[in-house]
């Protein structure tokens, strides 16, 4: 059985906020960086645990096309999405 997913606010706002981003920097890109974000978030679905953990319960997925990372745990009832971080970004902000 797959686990559902929840998100933190904060995700969801990055995530929001990136696509926009790149919606006004370039028609459909905002799109591109949403299809691709979905795309991990149904990888993580079918294998959470396939994502190497950075501290101790944290996991990260690399997107492949854009310089972003999910930043996620396995709790027993769901995978809980902290951050849609910019790999540019100061870890230390969050």
């Amino acid at each position: 059985m797959k686990l559902p997913l929840e998100f933190d606010l904060r995700a969801e706002e990055e995530l929001a906020a990136a696509c926009d981003f790149y919606e006004n920097r370039r028609t459909g890109y905002g799109k591109r960086l949403a299809l691709e974000v979905d795309s991990a978030l149904k990888a993580i679905r079918r294998n959470p645990k396939a994502a190497r953990k950075v501290f101790r319960e944290l996991r990260r997925l690399v997107i492949s096309e854009f310089p972003f990372c999910i930043y996620y745990w396995i709790d027993p009832q769901s995978i809980f999405i902290v951050s849609i971080f910019h790999t540019s970004r100061d870890p230390k902000t969050w």
